[in-house]
């Protein structure tokens, strides 16, 4: 729907819908509508069901950059929903960089950054380049940002952040019991 279509739907003949006016009507409804579809005009119009978030089946490398992440909508993760922050999606993360935090194999619960020119700095965050997707610390230096892990093994590495394509804060991790 574009912006001419829903001034006519709510009667704004002669005044303007805002993108204010549009996030405060996502704001309202935060179960039904996506903030980021009203914010950017992208994804889904209908917010995720809380009960079901996607899982990515590509993982996020805690080491080097591997694979892409694409949207699998299979996983039921409905068990543990109500036992982690608000979460967007799950991941697996392979390597050990991100050690001791996070492990070969741990479940990551990630939510969207809302805006990818003001990344998460300092956080652990799962960044999905064009290289692949990783989770690292995002640092900020005079020259960029940083990957940067927790592992002293592994050295901090320059982010071209036109490779950018989507940036999401790690809010929650499950260490599965072996």
């Amino acid at each position: 729907m574009n912006v001419n279509s829903l001034n006519s739907a709510f009667g704004l003949q002669g005044r303007a819908m805002t993108k204010n006016l549009l996030l405060r009507i996502a704001d309202a409804f935060p179960d039904v509508i996506s903030r980021r579809y009203m914010e950017t005009g992208e994804g889904p119009v209908a917010a995720p069901a809380k009960d079901l978030r996607p899982h990515f089946a590509p993982t996020a490398a805690a080491g080097f950059m591997s694979g892409m992440s694409e949207t699998d909508n299979g996983a039921d993760l409905r068990a543990v929903r109500d036992c982690v922050p608000d979460y967007d999606f799950t991941i697996n993360a392979i390597g050990d960089s991100m050690m001791p935090l996070i492990h070969d194999g741990d479940l990551l619960f990630c939510r969207y950054a809302d805006d990818r020119y003001n990344p998460p700095i300092d956080r652990v965050t799962v960044i999905d380049t064009t290289d692949g997707a990783v989770v690292k610390v995002l640092r900020r230096d005079d020259d960029g940002l940083l990957l940067h892990s927790l592992n002293k093994r592994y050295p901090d590495r320059r982010l071209d952040t036109a490779t950018i394509l989507r940036m999401a804060r790690v809010v929650a991790v499950l260490h599965p019991m072996t």
